[in-house]
């Protein structure tokens, strides 16, 4: 099966793929799990244009897409999904905060979602994961820091975000 931790496609992986598409030709299935959609989805994704795409494909119809600087705000309504694509996730978190020491993290500019309101929703995408949180989270939970450059930022363990499969985060 295909798990968060495999960056390289596998055999068992195109295994898992042709099970579930033989079961919907056959009519035994009508769809596929979605959290298997979001997996083959998430193979995908080396760069940012990937990450918007990737996520446009788990939102309803009518996504607007506005850059936004090195990120991209995606419209929902009446919600904003600010997409930050990276690499790999933030290593050296325990470092600036040894109450995380271990533990991955995500850190995206104060600048970057100060747009944002409250309810308003951070996707960060690696080629490892989507993961989610809202802003009121984020300012909540995750802790500034002043990097050299003197830009400020938010950071916060990976563990504290959401799986991102959509609109239900």
């Amino acid at each position: 099966m295909i798990t968060k931790d495999k960056l390289k496609w596998t055999k068992e992986d195109d295994d898992a793929v042709k099970e579930y598409k033989d079961k919907l030709e056959r009519g035994e299935i009508k769809t596929i799990p979605l959290d298997i959609a979001v997996d083959i989805l998430k193979k995908r994704i080396t760069n940012t244009k990937e990450a918007v795409n990737t996520v446009k494909k788990l939102l309803p119809n009518g996504i607007k897409v506005i850059k936004k600087g090195q990120h991209f705000d995606l419209l929902l309504m009446k919600n904003i999904y600010h997409l930050k694509f990276a690499n790999e996730s933030f290593h050296s978190l325990g470092k600036f905060f040894p109450e995380w020491e271990g533990e991955e993290g995500e850190s995206i500019n104060v600048n970057s979602i100060s747009h944002l309101n409250s309810s308003d929703h951070i996707i960060f995408v690696t080629p490892l994961y989507i993961k989610t949180i809202d802003v009121d989270k984020l300012k909540n939970r995750g802790k500034m820091r002043t990097q050299k450059n003197g830009e400020v930022t938010y950071s916060i363990p990976v563990s504290f975000l959401e799986d991102f499969n959509g609109t239900n985060n």
